[in-house]
C-alpha cells in the first residue's frame, strides 16, 4: 500500500548513488535529525538505502525476519518509483527503494 506522506524525503541534505555497470544498487542519505520513536536511535545521520525489486515483498520478508516496518511504501515523487524504511532487529533504519 502507497502512502502519500512526504517524511521519507524531509531532512535529505546530501545524497551518493552506488552503481555498477549502469545499474542502481542503492544510496546513502546524509540527513537532518529525523527524529523516530521505533528505533533505538534518535536520529538517522546517514541512511543506508538498498535497491530491491519490490518493496511490499522486500517488506515482508524484513517483519518475518524479526524487522520492523518504519514507513511504507512512498512515492519518490519526481525521481520515479518507491521507497520505504525498516527497523533491523539491531534497532537500525535503514531504506529500500525501487522502481515499481
Amino acid at each position: 500500500m502507497e502512502t502519500s506522506s512526504p517524511s521519507l524525503l524531509e531532512g535529505i541534505k546530501e545524497t551518493y548513488f552506488f552503481t555498477k555497470g549502469g545499474a542502481l544498487y542503492g544510496c546513502f542519505f546524509l540527513t537532518d535529525e529525523p527524529k523516530t520513536k521505533e528505533a533505538s536511535v534518535s536520529y538517522i545521520g546517514a541512511h543506508t538505502v538498498f535497491s530491491v525489486k519490490d518493496i511490499e515483498e522486500s517488506l515482508d520478508l524484513i517483519v518475518k525476519s524479526g524487522g520492523t516496518t518504519h514507513a511504507g511504501k512512498t512515492s519518490f515523487g519526481p525521481f520515479g518509483g518507491s521507497v520505504a524504511r525498516f527497523v533491523d532487529t539491531e534497532g537500525n533504519i535503514m531504506g529500500i527503494y525501487a522502481m515499481n
